[in-house]
């Protein structure tokens, strides 16, 4: 500890200047193995000096170590910033974080068309976390003119991607015509896919059982 540390510390003092490739990668794996060996402390001062030098993992990593509290004080406006420094050098994760962040107004004010823009930002570089979040926003009207279209067509990308609620909602929209026309065939292959590939039990559960209710609309056994 005592030996990554200093190496962090003499990096450090000069972080204004751009690390070299071995630096930062010398840097890079001594914060990962602190970490896995528990010393939180350690791997915060480590990754502190790479975000420091411009790089972007390290900003996002440290954005979320201020925002989970891990290696320092919980602290959502610092969070915010290091995810604003990633997100404009376009680490996906950062900007769907940031929109995140902007939407529930942690770590500053609230800001519906920030969030929307790093959303769209992260959901352009095909996240589907953001894809799904958009479509919530336009299906719920969140800061925007409600828009079912809007909506369908987010999930219709989240949902290729293999994101299962976004699956399930969109087969939802199919099965009432909400955005997109009525087509039960589809509703049923999105609901399939759903709880097939689905994690989570209570999206699982409502996949089967929209699924049921499509069987017995069709006059078929559930």
């Amino acid at each position: 500890m005592h030996k990554t540390l200093c190496l962090a510390l003499l990096l450090a003092a000069s972080a204004a200047h751009a690390l070299t490739a071995e630096e930062s990668q010398t840097l890079r794996q001594a914060a990962i193995t602190a970490g896995k060996q528990g010393d939180d402390a350690t791997a915060f001062a480590h990754w502190q000096t790479l975000a420091e030098a411009g790089d972007a993992e390290a900003q996002l990593t440290l954005g979320l170590l201020h925002y989970q509290g891990d290696g320092t004080a919980q602290d959502s406006t610092q969070a915010r910033a290091w995810l604003e420094k990633a997100a404009a050098q376009n680490n996906i994760t950062a900007q769907y974080m940031l929109g995140v962040l902007y939407q529930r107004g942690e770590g500053g004010a609230q800001d519906h068309a920030k969030a929307r823009t790093w959303l769209e930002k992260a959901a352009a570089q095909g996240s589907p976390e953001a894809q799904y979040r958009l479509g919530l926003i336009y299906e719920s009207g969140i800061g925007v003119t409600p828009d079912d279209a809007q909506a369908a067509a987010w999930w219709e990308k989240a949902a290729a991607q293999g994101f299962p609620v976004a699956q399930y909602n969109l087969g939802i929209f199919y099965n009432k015509g909400r955005g997109v026309p009525q087509n039960s065939a589809k509703a049923r292959a999105w609901f399939e896919k759903a709880a097939a590939q689905t994690r989570d039990e209570e999206t699982r559960q409502a996949a089967q059982k929209a699924l049921q209710d499509l069987n017995k609309k069709a006059g078929k056994q559930p």
